[in-house]
């Protein structure tokens, strides 16, 4: 096999079960890889451990705080059943190369995976990707159980990376896009690889590659109709990974991926789109709606909003077309707090916009952040008096992490990057203190607070589903929602 594509384990070692078979990303290169005719598989590792596993419905901050020593542990066990699968898996396909997705948090669950292939075989080329080793490249590689980062968008550069590893004399300089190592251990950082200009021509993601994926008990299915973010959060890194381009699939594409789902897995429950802001482009999101009800495919979906780009006209026609459910980013209650993560929103519209979604009918989940550099006891405050007043279904209660390639991360002093313990930082940890101006024990009844308003919420939403009939199908969205690190992309 020319390439194994792992998505390395994390949620399911807290304790938070999996909703989707498998990675989109890893997908997506997959099935990139094998239409040039590489010999390519996914492992969707999280999918792997029997572990006890909660829903978001009856999650709380106790049971994560358990599940993340849980993790911790696990991370230190090489005989637990992930790892012991992991090899298996990897011994029985014997790739010439590994590739790993790197999501920030979850450094210690990557490098594991690393160390396990090199004691596999030190011939076997270990390959990261993601936005944590395309912002921290030379970083990543100090870990010498790592051969190669590839940076960015990774279709083109991987498909050059797995080539030129293919011949008798490689010569890795003319592969765009990574970084690596020389016979001397010199890091070497080659020119940018270019992006793909036309999604429509990639083929739809290769579900089919996942190893030992049962898409009976895995129902949700994931879809990107979009690469990029237009939006400018301080502490998202998605518009520094995509160079602050957007780039758009068109509606007959995303509509025939939908049919093609449809017919190919016959206990598809619904879609996740999984865009950084699905509803920024209203001239997209009104051609897919009216193409959707024209069509009457009867799949339901959900997908991320910003409040600011929602009135009743467009939500009505979302609703219409099968849109049951929207995750939308509040962070905070801060006016302050607002504008300088980039929100670009006031909490005068977030609270009018609540109503109209709450109106429409439409399940909405709110995300807030606790914990932004430079948040005072005033601004937690204003957080909590916000989750109050809002007119929302859930909320989604986080705690800040300093993602490499984000404006708050590389404002942060150099000496608190350096001392990050990945192993006990992610995003509903009470443990993340990053310069802050309010004491930590201050901070943590803020977020416990926050908690008690999100624990007081459920209680109405439960019995809503039950009385709708529809607590299966929104319910396994909330989870899986929730289960991909507090509602963001794993980084």
């Amino acid at each position: 096999m020319d390439l194994l594509l792992i998505d390395p384990p994390y949620r399911s070692l807290k304790g938070i079960s999996p909703e989707c078979a498998y990675h989109l990303g890893l997908t997506c290169l997959s099935a990139y890889l094998r239409a040039e005719g590489l010999d390519v598989a996914v492992i969707s590792a999280d999918t792997i451990p029997d572990l006890p596993k909660s829903s978001f419905l009856n999650f709380n901050v106790k049971k994560y705080s358990e599940g993340q020593k849980q993790y911790e542990k696990i991370l230190q066990d090489e005989n637990h059943l992930v790892w012991k699968k992991v090899v298996q898996l990897i011994r029985t396909h014997s790739p010439s190369a590994v590739g790993v997705t790197y999501p920030t948090p979850a450094r210690g669950s990557v490098e594991k995976i690393a160390s396990l292939t090199k004691k596999i075989s030190s011939q076997i080329k270990v390959i990261v990707g993601g936005h944590h080793p395309t912002h921290s490249p030379i970083e990543v590689l100090q870990n010498r159980d790592i051969d190669f980062v590839v940076r960015g968008e990774g279709e083109i550069p991987l498909l050059a990376l797995i080539k030129e590893m293919r011949k008798e004399e490689p010569d890795l300089r003319q592969v765009r896009g990574i970084h690596w190592r020389d016979s001397n251990g010199t890091i070497i950082a080659n020119p940018d690889a270019s992006q793909i200009p036309i999604l429509d021509a990639l083929p739809f993601p290769g579900r089919d590659s996942v190893i030992g994926a049962d898409y009976s008990r895995y129902r949700i299915h994931m879809m990107s109709t979009t690469r990029g973010c237009p939006n400018r959060c301080t502490f998202c890194a998605d518009k520094s990974l995509w160079h602050g381009k957007v780039r758009r699939r068109s509606v007959e594409s995303v509509l025939q991926e939908f049919r093609d789902l449809k017919k190919t897995y016959p206990y598809l429950q619904f879609i996740d789109f999984t865009d950084g802001t699905f509803t920024y482009d209203r001239s997209f999101v009104e051609a897919f709606c009216r193409r959707m009800i024209e069509e009457n495919t009867g799949i339901q979906w959900r997908c991320t909003a910003r409040y600011d780009n929602l009135d009743q006209e467009i939500l009505s026609l979302m609703k219409r077309a099968g849109c049951f459910a929207l995750y939308l980013g509040v962070e905070s209650g801060s006016e302050r707090i607002l504008q300088m993560t980039g929100k670009d929103i006031a909490t005068a519209e977030i609270l009018e916009k609540s109503r109209l979604i709450h109106k429409t009918g439409i399940v909405s989940i709110a995300s807030v952040m606790f914990g932004i550099p430079g948040e005072t006891r005033d601004d937690v405050d204003k957080t909590l008096s916000l989750m109050r007043q809002l007119k929302v279904d859930l909320f989604d209660v986080n705690s800040y992490v300093p993602l490499p390639g984000t404006q708050l991360y590389e404002a942060l002093p150099e000496e608190q990057k350096k001392n990050i313990n990945w192993e006990k930082i992610a995003f509903k940890s009470l443990e993340n203190y990053f310069d802050q101006a309010i004491p930590l024990e201050e901070l943590r009844q803020g977020i416990l607070e926050g908690y008690k308003i999100a624990t007081s919420k459920k209680r109405l939403f439960i019995p809503l589903f039950l009385g709708k009939h529809i607590s299966q199908t929104a319910g396994r969205w909330v989870s899986h929602r929730a289960a991909r690190i507090g509602g963001r992309t794993p980084r």
